[in-house]
Formats: structure tokens, C-alpha cells, sequence
């Protein structure tokens, strides 16, 4: 991924990065909609997919590609904070229950 160089440490680099990182979530989220859906039970009512890791796995490993002091939390596997200025907040699939 390739982001626009005068956008590098901007908002608007930000929101380049996510926008390109999109299509490959979608791809799996498509990809994982074809097959057998893993679910793993994060509490009693609270579930996880592979779908859920895999994407969310790709965005943070996006983000931190071109913005590694960015803070990140992550529904599943948590936070990363150094006091940035930029915070990620990542749902990979809002609604897994639905998914």
C-alpha cells in the first residue's frame, strides 16, 4: 500500500491509508462468506470470528506500516497506546452475531 507522500503524517494520509486498506477487507469478509464461519465464544453472549481476526490483523498491520506512533484499540486484541496524537479505533465486523 502506497501512501500519497505529501499525505504522510497528515489526517488526510490517514484516511488514504484506510480507504485503500478496504478492499482487501472486503475481500476477505467475501472470501470467509463462501465457506464455513469459525465462531469462537468470547463470553456468553459475545462471539469471534476468524473473519474478525483476519481483518483486524490486516488494518493494524496497515496502519502501523505507515503510521507506527499511532495509538490503536482494537476490540480484539486491545490496545497500544504511547500518548499519540492519532488513536484507531478497530471493530473489524460490526455485527458479528449477524455476519
Amino acid at each position: 500500500m502506497k501512501i500519497t507522500p505529501s499525505y504522510a503524517h497528515s489526517l488526510n494520509g490517514r484516511i488514504e491509508c484506510i480507504n485503500e486498506a478496504m478492499g482487501p477487507c472486503a475481500e476477505l469478509i467475501i472470501e470467509a462468506l463462501n465457506g464455513p464461519v469459525e465462531v469462537k465464544h468470547k463470553g456468553r453472549i459475545d462471539i469471534v470470528t476468524a473473519t474478525d481476526l483476519a481483518v483486524e490483523k490486516f488494518l493494524i498491520s496497515a496502519i502501523l506500516e505507515h503510521f507506527p506512533t499511532d495509538d490503536i484499540l482494537a476490540e480484539e486484541s486491545g490496545s497500544r497506546a504511547d500518548g499519540s496524537e492519532y488513536l484507531w479505533i478497530i471493530d473489524p465486523i460490526d455485527g458479528t452475531t449477524n455476519f
